[in-house]
């Protein structure tokens, strides 16, 4: 009988994963299969390559500034700041309050009590 976390992850991942094989010939692609070798991740660098094109084919509707940045993991709460602040400029209509909502967060970790007047 399988383990209860091995049919967890098995519905998960039927519900929300897809999973794509590539079979590579080791004398027609050996270019491919020694630059997939000296990457720390396979998955992560296919992914980047394929957002990469996205962004270029689409850069007629998408500003440069739009398109997918590698970013870091854990951010500090300038880095926060300046990254929503950046789009809150270049797309006001989409990140409308962005800036209350900033204040907001800041003056709370700051230990500020909120303004309610």
């Amino acid at each position: 009988m399988a383990k209860k976390s091995t049919i967890i992850q098995a519905r998960y991942d039927a519900a929300h994963c897809r999973t794509y094989g590539l079979k590579l010939n080791l004398e027609k692609d050996a270019d491919i299969i020694e630059k997939l070798a000296s990457v720390p991740s396979m998955q992560g660098y296919i992914k980047q390559l394929i957002r990469e094109d996205i962004a270029r084919t689409c850069s007629e509707s998408v500003p440069v500034s739009f398109a997918p940045k590698k970013r870091k993991k854990y951010m500090s709460l300038d880095e926060i700041y300046s990254f929503l602040q950046e789009q809150a400029d270049n797309q006001p209509e989409k990140y409308d309050g962005v800036y209350d909502l900033l204040n907001a967060l800041t003056g709370k970790l700051m230990g500020y009590e909120p303004d309610n007047g």
